[in-house]
């Protein structure tokens, strides 16, 4: 299954400044690679799992410097589009679970 084109990934991190852009492409690859696995048809929940696991850590790595609240909004975001993701390709997984890597 083919992942919806016409959904902007990590829009809302593109549109404030306290993302740099270059922090904010890094991330959106992770993100983008997790998507290519699950479009040629990954759904083993462990294998799942760690793919999920993969863009949280990036996510806690590539952003590590941020203040708190933009940690927060950062989260929200991510969540935000996890969730589309999860949705979008049917897993019986939680969004909570998903990002469980998401460390600061």
């Amino acid at each position: 299954m083919k992942f919806d084109d016409s959904y902007e990934l990590l829009a809302d991190l593109y549109g404030d400044s306290s993302f740099p852009k270059k922090s904010t492409d890094q991330l959106k690859n992770h993100l983008k690679q997790a998507i290519s696995a699950l479009e040629q048809g990954q759904r083993e929940p462990a294998k799942v799992q760690k793919i999920f696991d993969k863009v949280s850590i990036a996510a806690a790595t590539v952003f590590q410097d941020l203040k708190a609240d933009s940690r927060q909004e950062l989260r929200d975001i991510l969540a935000s589009d996890v969730l589309y993701v999860i949705e979008w390709f049917e897993l019986d997984l939680d969004v909570e679970d998903a990002m469980r890597e998401l460390n600061f």
